[in-house]
């Protein structure tokens, strides 16, 4: 069985569409009234940045509460809440939002929307950041490692440091 399926099994037991009508929703409270088609690279979406984090943080209690096939084991609850705080902070180029907006605002499937989430996050927020720990570097496993230094003097002995 296909990712592709798994996924839209998952998307038919657990749809977007409360997220991405409440998105469209602000969209349209924001007077934000881009047609999908022409929504390019040059779109100004800094009117609707407090929706994208609403958003990021609507996708990140979905990603927590109902993981999908695709992105399972990617930590996808806490990485959305990263580019959330991007967002707040400033530090993210609206622009790179454009795909996930222009498939929300041209209805596309959930499977797409979601894919386009992926994309985003894994460019901003790579897994491997997350799940890096000590014993998977290649500097070996920290916690076992032990130091050998001489005393300074005469008898020259060892103490494990």
């Amino acid at each position: 069985m296909s990712t592709f399926i798994d996924n839209t099994a998952h998307f038919t037991a657990n749809p977007l569409r409360k997220i991405t009508s409440s998105f469209k929703g602000v969209c349209a409270m924001c007077n934000f009234h881009y047609s999908p088609r022409i929504l390019d690279e040059n779109a100004d979406l800094q009117p609707l940045r407090e929706a994208l984090k609403t958003l990021m943080n609507s996708l990140s209690c979905y990603a927590q509460n109902n993981t999908v096939l695709s992105s399972a084991d990617t930590i996808m609850d806490i990485r959305l809440s990263s580019i959330e705080e991007r967002l707040t902070l400033h530090s993210i180029q609206l622009n790179s939002f454009i795909p996930v907006v222009r498939s929300i605002l041209s209805s596309e499937p959930d499977n797409e929307i979601w894919n386009n989430v992926v994309k985003l996050v894994d460019t901003y927020e790579p897994i491997h950041l997350f799940g890096m720990s000590v014993a998977s570097t290649k500097q070996g496993e920290a916690r076992h490692s032990r130091c050998t230094a001489p005393y300074e003097g005469t008898d020259q002995i060892m103490e494990t440091l």
